[in-house]
């Protein structure tokens, strides 16, 4: 969507004012302080109209996936898309399937839900948004037992998150198990965090610029 709004002068230097404080605050709330900021200037806009981009698999993604899962390698996706778009995507690159359980989690409660087994791969799939993934994180017991139901799952998608919270998700994984070798695949500036905060960081040279590739320790063209 795309839409205008005329501010004034103060209005600007209210907004950066504000941004630069939730910036400089490293509690668990900033990247909700942040989005509050945001939310306060993008308001009573007018829509000018829309755009739509068509988001295509490159070719052979789905029999890539297979041959991944075939190695015992643990695939998760985090995304900021929204819920249907990140499961309509996981369909169409085989992470999911119509023989698949799936849990869809909009919010915490849903997590405490799921009936698992320790240690055992299961046919089965988790999505969650964002908001529950933040109450989850928010408590220790909470985020042992999130991680101890990933491990059951074949695919795990995490969706609507924001740069920040991809890299806790990685950084989680990769400290719940010191065996575990985490790596991260990105193309744009939002996936840096989550790339930097992998054992293994790859960036993607594509449409999204070079920052992916600047803090990556490979890069793929």
């Amino acid at each position: 969507m795309i839409a205008v709004r005329l501010l004034e002068r103060h209005e600007v230097d209210d907004f950066l004012m504000c941004l630069a404080k939730a910036e400089s605050d490293f509690s668990p709330d900033r990247a909700q302080r942040m989005r509050n900021v945001y939310d306060q200037l993008e308001c009573d806009l007018f829509l000018l109209g829309a755009t739509v981009v068509e988001d295509r698999l490159q070719d052979n993604v789905p029999e890539t996936i297979e041959a991944l899962h075939d190695a015992d390698i643990k695939l998760w996706v985090l995304t900021g898309d929204k819920l249907e778009t990140a499961e309509s995507i996981g369909y169409s690159s085989s992470l999911l399937n119509p023989s698949m359980e799936i849990f869809r989690c909009t919010q915490a409660l849903d997590i405490m839900k799921i009936p698992y087994r320790d240690g055992k791969l299961l046919n089965q799939a988790i999505l969650i948004e964002a908001q529950a993934l933040k109450v989850i994180y928010d408590n220790i017991q909470s985020k042992s037992q999130f991680l101890e139901i990933c491990k059951t799952m074949r695919t795990v998608i995490c969706c609507r998150l924001s740069p920040l919270q991809k890299a806790q998700v990685v950084k989680s994984v990769k400290d719940d198990d010191v065996d575990n070798i985490t790596l991260a695949i990105g193309d744009g500036s939002n996936d840096c965090p989550m790339i930097k905060a992998a054992d293994i960081g790859i960036g993607l040279f594509g449409k999204e610029g070079l920052r992916a590739v600047d803090t990556s320790d490979f890069a793929v063209t």
